[in-house]
């Protein structure tokens, strides 16, 4: 490979690499695109905007005849050495899934998106000399944010807290986060557990009914833990800890929810299952008073996507309505590639029973690729994702068209 230099941009997750490409590649690229747009034949053969999330007129699909002979090198050398410089690892075998050309003009609009492979890019050839000079902060169905760049900071559960998130952290050694506050402007603030022993593999976190700083952190193993947030000073004080019930010892704890109903508080949290396990979610009533947890209720999942490297929990979370919905994530290693599909599984009743949807209706309602989220919430009736993306950190998602009235 050629040497070449460029900027690894690591203040967040997951990295990100920046680089020059040659003024003679522009040139060819330009040129090829520019001769395509004046051949309304060629418009039409090679447009590639059914495909993709945006509203634009022009999206040119390129060939692989140009690729191979334009973009296949200069490309792959980019890559390799973004792969060696964030990964330190090197690879034996390169494809291009796919490459095409976004000629957006006035009123054009590309809203948010994921792309698919192990790596995506964007190469910018052409902006207007006065770019950005009309940039307005507007947006029209989502954001996306990138947290932090460590491992030790990928988030596995969050609830809503002040004007922010307090996040729970899945992290098992000494001196590694286990609970952070999240602010506005995404800068994470490691908090101080209030005992000598942590916590072990948090998560998840869910807020407590009828109060605004009462939260639940649960283990992997079941054990929960029950605690107040000083809004001020951002203290914790432990209040109880539990063994939720109805756990075998092949059970991973991923989600849980609390649900307010008319006969009392609900417990709901679930086993993440595997390719050859299906998963468990438990329903229990909690008593606050007495810290008693009663009537434990338990249900088979098993969802058809992801196939591979399968979590059918990786979170749990309710909407305004009642409807539950988990995150089912693919999660093949530390480096992944991740997948995610968000899922409505069924529906919690006034009373607290919960009801099953028909398998025929399991079917995900959103699909993320390369990323593993595990944590969610509703707020305002937008659907608000975090991520655990093991090596490449955590990752935030606002997604504004959701339904959840």
């Amino acid at each position: 490979m050629n040497k070449i230099s460029g900027q690894i941009i690591r203040a967040f997750s997951p990295a990100i690499g920046k680089y020059k490409i040659t003024e003679n590649l522009i040139k060819i690229i330009n040129e090829h695109i520019d001769t395509i747009l004046k051949d309304q034949n060629k418009i039409d053969e090679l447009y590639h905007g059914k495909n993709l999330a945006g509203e634009i007129k022009y999206e040119i699909k390129l060939t692989k005849e140009f690729i191979d002979q334009n973009l296949y090198d200069p490309i792959k050398n980019i890559v390799y050495n973004f792969v060696q410089s964030t990964l330190n690892k090197e690879f034996k075998t390169f494809e291009i899934k796919s490459s095409w050309a976004v000629c957006q003009f006035e009123s054009d609009y590309n809203p948010i998106h994921w792309h698919d492979g192990h790596l995506s890019g964007v190469m910018y050839t052409k902006i207007p000399d006065d770019f950005g000079s009309s940039y307005k902060k507007i947006n029209k169905n989502g954001n996306i944010a990138f947290i932090h760049g460590s491992r030790q900071f990928s988030i596995s559960g969050m609830a809503k807290f002040e004007k922010g998130f307090l996040v729970v952290h899945d992290n098992k050694k000494k001196k590694q986060a286990r609970i952070s506050y999240l602010d506005k402007s995404f800068k994470l603030r490691k908090l101080v557990w209030p005992e000598p022993k942590l916590p072990y593999d948090l998560e998840a976190l869910h807020k407590m009914p009828n109060y605004s700083n009462k939260f639940i952190a649960m283990e992997s193993t079941g054990k929960a833990y029950i605690f107040l947030i000083d809004p001020f000073d951002f203290r914790i004080e432990l209040l109880q800890t539990l063994t939720l019930p109805g756990i075998t010892n092949k059970m991973n704890l991923e989600g849980l929810a609390v649900y307010n109903s008319a006969q009392g508080q609900i417990f709901i949290y679930g086993d993440r299952g595997s390719d050859k396990r299906s998963s468990t979610l438990i329903t229990a009533f909690y008593e606050p008073d007495n810290h008693k947890i009663y009537e434990v209720n338990k249900f088979v999942i098993d969802l058809p996507v992801p196939k591979n490297d399968k979590r059918n929990i990786a979170d749990l979370t309710i909407d305004n309505n009642g409807a539950v919905w988990t995150s089912a994530t693919s999660d093949p290693g530390n480096d992944g590639p991740f997948k995610t599909a968000i899922y409505q599984i069924g529906q919690m009743s006034n009373v607290g029973t919960f009801d099953f949807n028909h398998p025929s209706l399991l079917k995900p309602l959103i699909m993320i690729d390369n990323q593993t989220v595990e944590a969610m919430l509703f707020d305002k009736g937008e659907l608000i994702l975090m991520t655990d993306n093991e090596n490449l950190g955590a990752t935030y998602f606002r997604i504004k068209e959701v339904l959840n009235d």
